[in-house]
């Protein structure tokens, strides 16, 4: 039996992890290259980051391959290194698991949107764009990926693309959509909540549900742990399956020309029982989040009386 599918079956909440791009960055990563590179010239960094969230509580961990769609490491000449550098991350936080002593930790492929538009609106052919995601999600599954986390996505035709490829090849898929809040406007729904091009949760999660994920969500954007479960309210009016969260450590703030996410670990814990109460079955952090962040979730979430 697959581990994500049966930690849904037998844990009521699973505690996943929190940012990977943060935590390589304090430990040298540059910028100017794919941090997906780093699951070949820095394993060692790579693992420890994945290790630290297994010691904290985390019972899934997501790979260092967000970026690892061939179109988007085309940018850093690391197109034909794609399955390469996605089975080494999938490798490595299979390597964390067993050396936190956690054999039931679950592997899941963290992959993220291309970046470039599809047609009509850009030059990228469906087609091709499907075929990079079954791609790095075999080669994950190779190395030992349980799961795939379709994450951070804006536009819904992408999402839906990736899901497609990624069930097909045989992993179990949760999904998450980036939302801002806005104030609302004619025929939207009352919250004002919609990603960047426009999608409304309930319109993200039926989707998403149809294109054959298991579980669906939200993460990052410019939303925070307090707003997850007025999003997941929405999204639970049309679908009926587990929910998964990884909220940023607060609202991103512009600090001179450095984006800071100032929420503490203690804060980003209070929502928890709201956040649990509107159906989260996965929480987890995203940008900004650290170990601390995720051992103060661990505790919030077994002190829920489920």
């Amino acid at each position: 039996m697959n581990r994500l599918k049966t930690a849904l079956k037998s844990k009521k909440i699973i505690v996943s992890d929190g940012a990977m791009g943060t935590m390589l960055q304090s430990a040298g990563l540059p910028s100017g290259i794919a941090p997906e590179e780093w699951n070949r010239t820095q394993p060692d960094k790579v693992m420890n980051v994945s290790l630290q969230y297994f010691l904290a509580g985390s019972d899934m961990v997501l790979t260092n391959t967000f970026g690892g769609h061939p179109i988007k490491l085309g940018k850093f000449g690391l197109a034909n290194e794609a399955e390469k550098l996605c089975r080494l991350g999938a490798e490595l936080a299979r390597k964390a698991a067993l050396s936190a002593g956690r054999q039931d930790g679950i592997v899941a492929v963290s992959l993220g949107p291309t970046g470039e538009f599809m047609k009509p609106l850009g030059l990228l052919e469906p087609g091709e764009v499907k075929a990079g995601y079954a791609k790095a999600a075999k080669a994950a599954m190779d190395g030992g990926a349980d799961a795939a986390c379709i994450e951070t996505f804006t536009a819904i035709d992408e999402a839906v693309l990736a899901v497609e490829a990624v069930t097909e090849v045989g992993l179990p898929v949760v999904a998450t959509m980036s939302f801002d809040k806005g104030p609302g406007r004619e025929g939207s729904t009352p919250s004002g909540y919609r990603t960047m091009m426009g999608v409304s949760p309930e319109e993200a999660a039926k989707a998403l549900k149809e294109a054959g994920a298991i579980a669906v969500g939200a993460n990052c954007g410019s939303v925070e742990m307090a707003d997850m479960p007025e999003i997941l309210k929405l999204m639970r009016k049309v679908v009926k399956i587990p929910f998964i969260v990884h909220a940023n450590a607060g609202k991103p703030q512009l600090r001179g020309n450095v984006t800071v996410f100032p929420q503490s670990p203690e804060d980003i814990a209070v929502p928890m029982p709201e956040v649990v109460k509107a159906g989260a079955r996965i929480v987890g952090g995203c940008c900004g989040t650290t170990p601390d962040h995720i051992r103060s979730i661990r505790k919030a979430v077994d002190a829920l009386r489920l």
